[in-house]
């Protein structure tokens, strides 16, 4: 990048794919730290779950290195009446023999889960990962991760909800 103009048009460029990957893709996680992933009945963030079961998994897959400490997944299914929220308390493997809380390391504790939903109607879902403790030493923020929207198309019709 040699000027303001090239910067500028870079700039212009990264924000247009960008827009254009999260429209497509619609496969989106917001984080400050912690890494979250899920699938429900095998669909990825911005699938769609196209089914006649009332019940499906939702599996979970969270990543935090040492020093972060995340202890409560918010799971929410958002119908077209309402917004039901779980809370569920979580606890990540102890840090490593010769490892210490609050220090960094190279290793990510791991946690992985599958969580009954309810499928009975279109609906979606989104998975939410937080902690209380700041994470220190690298920032004075609380970890927070939140996925993008997995669809539900109950019956399969192909007209499910959006919520707006």
């Amino acid at each position: 990048v040699s000027n303001d103009t090239d910067l500028q048009h870079w700039d212009e460029t990264r924000n247009r794919d960008l827009v254009r990957g999260v429209r497509s893709l619609r496969n989106v996680v917001l984080t400050n730290g912690p890494f979250l992933s899920a699938t429900l009945a095998g669909e990825p963030v911005g699938g769609i779950v196209r089914t006649s079961k009332k019940r499906e998994l939702l599996n979970l897959h969270l990543e935090v290195p040492n020093w972060i400490t995340v202890n409560t997944l918010r799971l929410l299914r958002v119908t077209k009446d309402k917004i039901d929220s779980r809370d569920v308390p979580i606890s990540l493997p102890p840090p490593r023999q010769g490892e210490e809380p609050g220090k960094t390391s190279p290793r990510a504790r791991i946690f992985d889960r599958a969580f009954p939903v309810v499928t009975d109607e279109d609906c979606v879902y989104l998975v939410q990962a937080s902690g209380t403790e700041p994470m220190v030493p690298v920032i004075a923020e609380k970890p927070l991760a939140m996925t993008g929207a997995i669809f539900v198309d109950q019956g399969g019709n192909g007209a499910f909800f959006l919520p707006r």
